[in-house]
Order: structure tokens, then C-alpha cells, then sequence
């Protein structure tokens, strides 16, 4: 899978619990799309906004339809 990671500031000043916890998160959803959604192309990106930050994860997949 083609990756393109955009980290903007604040990461440095996230707490060490905060940040553990968004790795994980990180950890998983690349987890997810390697093994399931047959996608070529990811991206990441982490930036701070306020006092929130935001993980965005983007990728090109195989969906499913609903009936």
C-alpha cells in the first residue's frame, strides 16, 4: 500500500498516554486495510486544532453494498 503521512505540530506536546493511544489506533486501522480492504493507497494525517487533535485516515478500498 502506497502511504503519504502528513504530521503538522503539536505532536510533540501530545501526552505520552494520549500519544500511546493514537498509535494503537494508527496500528489497527493500517491493520484493517492491509488485511481487508485491498486498498493501493493510503494517507495520514495528524494535526493539532484547538485543544483537539485529529487522526484522519484516508484510503481508496473495496466497499459493500447495503440493502
Amino acid at each position: 500500500i502506497r502511504t503519504s503521512l502528513d504530521i503538522g505540530p503539536g505532536w510533540k506536546d501530545m501526552p505520552a498516554d494520549t500519544a500511546k493511544a493514537f498509535f494503537r489506533l494508527l496500528q489497527e486501522m493500517l491493520s484493517n486495510v492491509a488485511r481487508h480492504a485491498k486498498a493501493k493507497t493510503a494517507a495520514v494525517r495528524f494535526r493539532l486544532e484547538g485543544e483537539a487533535y485529529l487522526l484522519e485516515f484516508i484510503y481508496d478500498c473495496v466497499g459493500f453494498l447495503a440493502s
